[in-house]
Order: structure tokens, then sequence, then C-alpha cells
């Protein structure tokens, strides 16, 4: 993009460079006309009379009427070839000699009129050609602007390609045209640009209209290609015929108008937009430029063919264009009207400051002409400019210093809008908090319009309006409210008395001043985002000015940039710290799972309650699991999560019992900063983290009534509200719950609420205390040893004494799985040897002697059955308890894969292990897996 940037740049200055020459050639074209004899009235080489302006106004009355058309035949009765011929003749006669022309048109119309003959002196010129040179000047190079600030839009190429061709062809040739002959077809080439560029401009300033909004590529080369194409066919049609040329030059013109038709009504639609309050200001400004010069240029065709000897002087004529051009410029540096950035207005504030300076000269040359000759004066003039240019060039902040003096005097409320944006852009490219931009935008509008209160609210089409800063006590204005319909529309209004009020806004009117507000400023529209400022009335009692406003719409256009950012950053930081208290969470879930893995055991009260879980897993109802301390209600909270259609989300756990009352409703729904005491930041609460996945609540009998209730709400509505804030937010989350005492009694005693025990106890689920299932005891005693045995460094453990089997079947193990794996840690740390025995009487007895005695075999599954120690016994002595029971395992999984018929998952879950167990299982065992 920017190579293809620096290319329309290189075009533009190209374009520039040819105009200058352009405007050289008709510069020498006058400069050598100077003292000559002249005829009075311009005529070109072919013939063609000039339009009446362009002649001596004593002269101008004798033409043609309606002089366009009309060509010269005769002069003193003889036949004339041309400009040139005409003027060398006039020359050959004193001044004043009334000399007899004759003149035609198209139609074999004859008119005879008499002009003496003149003087082309300085005054003449000044006054006839200065205003075209200078106001080609003036409209090119206000029209360069944009295209060397922005040559990406094609808006801003568009608009260049119009004005250089018509500045160079309607002003700058002109003077060669009537008076030099050296250009010959180039200003005609210029016409052509003129109109391409025009009709472009048309179709794309300030919205891309029809065909150029779908393919704007194809548009502009479709236009520029017929434009060459009907410039090289009218021409070689033309020829030299003179009603062929009129034709040509008709139907440029015609296409011009065309033009300039397609641009007031681009202008005018986008005066219409109901959406876009800036473009619609933007639109609203520039349409009166194109429309004064349509109507002026209508009327005095108009006025002229009602009164053909009508007379206006070039610098009344080339006014509407001036108007134009100026207003376009106004529109760019003003309202942004090409997207520009700073380099716009830098552009625009040294070419006003060249034009002043040229102001400046003119001024300085009339005075001196009041008391020297023509040399001198204009002497004294460049020398006072050239020492002026000097001093500005040597002293770089003079340049400044005159540039803010002019702004000053001649645009003080610019200088006050631009300065306040200045300090409003650094400022807001530094805060991200939409708090701390609020105040700072605010007391910006404050110290600008010295009014009291100024405030910010933010919201979307389809929700309220709420002040920023202020969560419960700032302003608000309803959904569907009169003002809210006026703000979601970009309307703005003021409340000030004298102020006009349309009719359909006295209802916002009204609702604005209960909130204390004289002046509404809607910022700009974005999807999922309307906002608007809120002002009060100036404290002197004046009434807001044009330009008050136009600086508030100014602010607010940053600001609502600026508020979405804001908004935006906010919620990468929320998405931030959710992830890293995801991530936490999530590796405490990671290490749990590498310590505890599958549910281990084969007993029937497990397997009962492992399908409960497997099948109420795909749904959302939620659960609630009951079991002793220690059975492993959160390894089945996790085995219910892993198996639910939300497992590839976060599975969050709430100790309720390990946090004080006063924390816990801000763990569960957070809080923003600033809500209580030590809250420095916003926090996220657990139920925003779980968001999409399941939340457990681990001893949830020990949450206190109050926080009960609003867990009750945020369960039933499914939406949660952080402390400290007013915005309800909704969440998708599976409850998950789990006690290890009978809930039911709870409620009865009045420690927890019944219609919360309902709303949890949806699927309960029971997990029995492991006196319940002893046959699975054996399987979790060698499952903890080849978990924990390298963690502790005991991997040469591979047998368990039989007494130490026997009483743990016998013990009734009050602390359940949890206190069995602490009995193994201990009991590997103490063990030497390859057995592993107790180191002390179960339930805290003293420590004991071991004796030597024969381990134990551990019990096996065979093709899915379990059986006991004694199950085996006709096994026993054959081989060694390691042999047995690697054979038995072996016969256990091939049985499974049997059984599963090759699908190692299905297998697995036979055998109630992990699949990643059986796989390391299988290779240790050298399975050939069929």
């Amino acid at each position: 993009m920017r190579g293809g940037s620096n290319w329309v740049r290189y075009g533009a200055a190209t374009g520039l460079l040819i105009a200058l020459i352009v405007l050289g050639s008709g510069y020498q074209a006058i400069f050598a006309s100077l003292g000559r004899t002249w005829t009075g009235f311009p005529i070109q080489e072919n013939g063609l009379l000039g339009v009446r302006m362009l002649a001596n106004p004593a002269a101008a009355s004798a033409l043609p009427p309606l002089s366009a058309g009309w060509y010269l035949v005769e002069m003193e009765g003889t036949a004339v070839r041309g400009g040139a011929d005409a003027y060398a003749r006039a020359a050959t006669h004193p001044i004043g000699t009334p000399l007899h022309y004759a003149a035609t048109n198209p139609s074999g119309a004859r008119y005879e009129f008499v002009v003496p003959t003149q003087v082309f002196s300085q005054d003449i010129g000044f006054r006839l050609w200065a205003p075209v040179l200078g106001a080609g000047v003036l409209f090119l190079g206000v029209l360069s602007i944009p295209i060397f600030c922005r040559p990406d839009l094609g808006s801003t190429r568009s608009l260049f390609s119009a004005g250089l061709g018509l500045a160079t062809q309607f002003c700058f040739a002109i003077p060669d045209i009537y008076l030099g002959y050296h250009l010959g077809w180039l200003p005609h080439v210029f016409g052509w640009v003129a109109v391409a560029g025009a009709v472009n401009l048309a179709m794309v300033f300030p919205l891309p209209r029809g065909p150029v909004q779908e393919r704007p590529g194809r548009w502009r080369a479709g236009v520029w290609a017929t434009s060459i194409l009907l410039a090289v066919v009218l021409g070689a049609w033309a020829g030299d015929d003179r009603a062929r040329l009129l034709v040509v030059v008709a139907t440029r013109g015609a296409l011009l108008a065309f033009a300039l038709a397609g641009v007031i009504a681009n202008l005018a639609l986008a005066a219409l937009n109901p959406v876009d309050s800036a473009l619609r200001k933007q639109a609203r400004f520039i349409l009166p430029g194109p429309t004064l010069t349509a109507l002026l240029v209508v009327g005095g065709f108009s006025y002229s063919a009602v009164r053909p000897d009508f007379y206006i002087e070039p610098l009344v004529y080339f006014a509407p264009g001036l108007v134009f051009s100026g207003l376009l410029g106004l529109g760019i540096l003003r309202y942004d009207v090409f997207g520009f950035e700073g380099s716009a207005r830098r552009v625009g504030d040294r070419a006003s400051l060249i034009l002043a300076a040229f102001s400046a000269l003119y001024v300085l040359f009339s005075i001196a002409e009041l008391f020297f000759d023509t040399a001198v004066s204009a002497a004294i003039a460049a020398g006072t400019f050239g020492f002026a240019t000097v001093v500005v060039v040597v002293w770089p902040r003079a340049f400044a210093l005159i540039e803010g003096f002019l702004e000053g005097v001649l645009l003080p409320e610019k200088q006050r809008t631009r300065l306040a944006l200045e300090e409003a852009a650094a400022e807001i490219a530094r805060l991200r908090d939409p708090t701390s931009l609020s105040e700072f935008l605010s007391a910006s509008i404050r110290d600008s319009l010295g009014v009291r209160e100024v405030r910010f609210v933010v919201g979307t089409a389809e929700s309220a309006l709420r002040e920023i800063g202020h969560d419960s006590d700032g302003a608000r204005i309803a959904r569907r409210s009169a003002l809210h319909e006026a703000i979601v529309a970009g309307r703005g209004l003021s409340t000030q008395a004298g102020s006009p009020q349309p009719v359909d806004l006295r209802s916002a009117v009204l609702e604005a001043r209960e909130l204390g507000a004289a002046l509404v400023v809607p910022m700009q529209a974005r999807p999922g985002f309307r906002g608007a400022v809120l002002c009060s009335a100036p404290q002197d009692g004046r009434p807001f000015t044009p330009a008050d406003v136009a600086l508030v719409q100014s602010l607010s256009a940053s600001a609502g940039i600026a508020f979405e950012n804001a908004r935006a950053w906010e919620q990468v930081q929320e998405l931030r710290s959710r992830l890293e208290r995801e991530n936490h969470i999530l590796r405490a879930e990671v290490q749990r799972d590498l310590e505890m893995g599958e549910m281990i055991g084969i007993s029937e009260p497990l397997r009962q309650a492992v399908r409960q879980i497997q099948q109420v897993a795909p749904t959302d109802a939620s659960v609630l699991i009951v079991g002793e301390t220690g059975s492993g209600k959160e390894l089945a909270v996790r085995m219910l999560h892993r198996h639910s259609e939300r497992s590839d989300r976060i599975l969050v756990k709430m100790a309720c019992a390990a946090l004080p009352e006063s924390l816990l409703e801000s763990e569960l729904f957070g809080h923003e900063r600033g809500a209580f005491t030590g809250a420095d930041q916003r926090r996220i609460g657990r139920f925003e983290i779980a968001d999409g996945g399941t939340l457990f609540f681990d001893d949830v009998d020990t949450l206190p009534l109050g926080v009960q209730a609003k867990l009750l709400r945020a369960i039933q509505e499914g939406e949660v509200q952080r402390l400290g804030s007013n915005e309800v937010r909704r969440v998708d989350t599976r409850i998950v719950a789990a006690s290890n005492i009978d809930l039911h009694q709870a409620v009865r005693a009045g420690r927890f609420r019944e219609d919360l025990y309902y709303r949890l106890n949806v699927i309960p689920v029971r997990l029995p205390p492991l006196r319940e299932r002893r046959e699975d005891i054996a399987l979790l005693v060698e499952h903890f040893i080849q978990q924990d045995g390298p963690r502790l460094h005991r991997t040469g453990i591979r047998e368990v004494a039989a007494s130490t089997l026997d009483e743990m079947q016998r013990y009734d193990w009050p602390g359940n799985i949890r206190e069995l794996r602490n009995v193994v840690e201990r009991a590997m740390v103490m063990s030497e040897g390859e057995v592993l025995r107790l180191s002390g009487a179960l339930g805290g007895g003293a420590p004991r002697a071991t004796p030597q005695e024969p381990p134990a075999r551990l019990p096996v599954r065979d093709e899915g059955t379990l059986h006991g120690s004694g199950a085996l016994a006709e096994d026993l002595g054959s081989m060694p308890l390691k042999e047995l029971l690697r054979r038995h395992k072996k016969q256990l999984v091939e049985a499974a894969l049997y059984v599963s018929e090759g699908n190692q998952a299905r297998a697995a879950e036979l055998l109630g292990v992990h699949r990643s167990n059986l796989n390391r299982t299988i290779k240790e065992l050298e399975i050939q897996v069929r």
C-alpha cells in the first residue's frame, strides 16, 4: 500500500509540474502582450471569440450576444484567419482607431460590430487575467492537499484529477489560448482529465455510490478509458470544423455539469444519512459550495440570455468556484472528510499562511503605489516581503509564531479546538481505564467551555446507557426512552432556552433536562456501541455557540473510539485474568489427576456409583455427591466432568469450608475495584471462570445461609452480579456439589436452605465407604505402591505381607481411601526389602516388630470376575507370587481385550483402569493385541 501511495504522489507531483508549466506559459503570454496594441476582446487561434468577461469592459457591450459560438470572419472588410492575424492587423492602426468586425455563428447568422483599438496595459492584465490565474492557483492548491495527505483514497485522487483539469484548462491556459497560441491541443487534454476526475468524484464523494461500491477499480478504469476514447474520437471527428468543435466543447461542458450535479446529489444523500452523524455534519457543511456554484452558473447563463450585453467581472465570475473550493478545503481541515491525520491540518495552515503572505504583498504594493511609481512600489513590496521571508527561514520559530498568531486572531475558536484536541489525543493514547479517561475528557471540555459538569454515558442500541465511573448513582438513560432513541439515531440536541426544538425531540429534551444536561452530543455509532456526552449549561449563562458544539463533537468522536478501545482493553485484561486463574486451577487438577488416576476398584457398590456417574455425565443436570470423608468425591466429580459434553472447558472447584464467610461471596461472584476495603483491582468470580464448564462445590453444607440465598438465585437464573457493580452477567455453568453429611438432616435442623437442597439434589450419587468395598483394598494398595514408589524412591517393593493385607481388609477405615493411602505411604517408607509391611497398628497404634512371614498374593480378576485371596489356592506353591500375579494379570487383560474385541478403551472400562495404564500394562506383559 505504501508503494502504491508513493506512486500516486509522484503522479500528482508530475501533474502539478505540468500545470505550473502551463501557468508559466499563460503568464508569459500576458507579459509579452503588455504595451502592445490590442483589439480589446479575446480571440482564439481558430477565430472563436472568447467569453465576454475577458474583454475590455468598454468593448464588452459591442460583442455579439452570447459570444460563445461566434467566429470572427472579417476585419475592415477583409477576411481574417484567426486571433493571431487579427492582433497583428490591429497593431498596424493607431490607438483608438475604430475597427469594423464581422462574426458568424454555426447557424449562419452574421453580426457586425465596431471596437476601437487600445493598449494592452498592466491595469487591463491585472483586472482581466490576474483573477483567472489566481483562482486557478487557489483552486488547485486547496484540492492538492488531500492527495498528498491520503493518496490511498479514491476520493482524493478523483478530487485532484478534477481540480488539475479544471484549473489547468480554464485558468492557467486561458491567457495562452487567447493571447499566446503556444499550447495547442494540451488544454483540451486537461479538459477531459477534468471530466474523468469529476465523474469519479461524483460517484465516490463523500460516500461510494452505485457500481463503485462493489467494483471501484473497474469503475475508475472504465471512466478513464471512456474519457480517453471520447477525447480521441471527438477530436478526430471535429478536426478544424468550427461547428464540430463547438459540439465537442458542449459535450465536455455537459459532462462536467453532470458531474457537478452528481457531487451535489451525493452530498445531499450524505446530509440526510440517519446513522452517521459525523458524515451528516460534513456533508451539510460542504453542500452549500457546489450548490452555490451551480446556481450562480445557471443564473449567469440565464441572465445572459435575457441581457445579451450583460458583463460580469472575472473576479465575480470565479467567486462560486472559489467558494466551492474554500468550503471543501475547510471541510477537509475542520471535519476530517478524508480521514486525514495531523498532516492535513498542518498542510492547510501553511497553505493559509502562504495565501496571507501573498495578500500582504499585494497590500504593501498598493500602499507604496500611492506615493511612488509602479517600479519603485514593486521594489519596496518585494524587498519588504523578501526580508520577512528571510527572517522566517533563518528563525524557524518565527514561522510557528506567525502561524499561531494568525490562527489565534483569525480563527480563535479553531485554535481552542485544536489545542483541546491535541491535549486529548496525547492523553487518550496513554489512558486505558474508562473511568480515568472519562474524568480527563470531562475536565478538558469543562475547561474549554466553562461548564460545571460533563458526563459520558455508554451502552448499546439494545440496552440502557449508563454513566461511566458511576455504577449506582450515575446518570442512566433507559432503553427505548425518547432520549435513548435520539442518541441511538445520532441526533444531538440542546435544551437551552431559545434553541430550536424539533417536535419529535421534545420528549427527549425534557428527559435531558431532568438529567441536568443542556447539550447532548452523540458519539460516533459503532457495532455494539452507543454513547453520548452530556454537558450542563455554561456557568456564565451564555448559550452554546456552533464552535462549542463542534468542539464537543470532535472530542466525542475521539472519546467514542477511546472508550471502545478501553472496553476492549478491559475485556482483554479480564480474559487474561480469567486465563491465569484457569491455568492455576488446571495445573492443580492435572497434579491431582497424576496423583489419583482413575477410580480404582471392582466392587459392586463402586461399579453402581460409576455407572450412575457415566449415565448422568452427558446431561446438564445438577448432581449431589454424598460420601464420607476420603471416599473419593472429588475424583468422582472429575470423572463426571471428563465424561460430560463440557469436558473441553474448565472444571472449577470451590472449597466452601476453606474460605471465611467474608470472602465467599467475592470468590463466587467476583468484585469490582473499590467494592470494599482492600479491593484494589477487579476480580473475576468462580461462576464466570467456570462459564461453559463445571463448578464443583466441595463441602457445600458449610456455606452460610446468606451466601446460600445468593447461590440459589445464581443457579436458578443463570445470572451473577459482581460486588460493587450493577451489571448482570449471564453464565452457563453446570453445578456439582458434594457433602460428607446428610443434607436432608441439615435442612431439618435449619442449617441448610430447603430450596437450595432440592436445586442441588437433582441427581444424588452415593459413594460407598471403603469398609463396604473391602475387595478393592488390594487393588488400591497395588495402585498406591506403583504410583508413589518413584516419588518416595521405594520402587523396589514388589509384594505385600499376607498379615498386612489381612489386617487391612479387616480394618473399618474411618478415613476411607485417604487414610489407606497415608497408611501405605508410611509403610513404604518404613518397610525394608521388597515386602510391604505395616509399621504400626492401624488406627494410630504403636509400632510393632515385623516377623518373617510368607508374602500374600494380591487378588486378580479373571475374565472380568473378582476372586478373593483363597479363590486361587490351587496355584499356591507352584511359583513365586510375583510370577502368579503377572500370569493372572495377563489373563485378565487378554480376557478384557477378547470381550471388547480389541477395543482398548472398552477393555480399560471393563478393568476399571485408565486407558494409558492399560496400554502400559500391555507393553509390560508383551500382550499381542488383535
